[in-house]
């Protein structure tokens, strides 16, 4: 899957929006997810069980929005 870069779009009209539903611990995972990418692992990161399948299921989510605005756009 290509991803679109900022520079696609030229201007604010041009930028699609996604309006997006989630409790409080899909925020909590991207949150966590970020944070791990920005600073790497931490002893002290205090993860939940299902922190990883959380993950997936957001990784998975996400990408469907992006295919469906793709086969709009196309």
């Amino acid at each position: 899957m290509q991803m679109e870069s900022n520079a696609d779009y030229d201007n604010d009209e041009n930028i699609p929006y996604v309006e997006l539903e989630l409790d409080i611990r899909d925020v909590r995972t991207i949150s966590k997810a970020i944070s791990f990418s920005l600073h790497g692992p931490s002893d002290t990161m205090d993860t939940e069980d299902d922190f990883e399948e959380r993950l997936i299921a957001l990784e998975n989510f996400i990408q469907r929005i992006i295919l469906e605005y793709s086969y709009k756009v196309d």
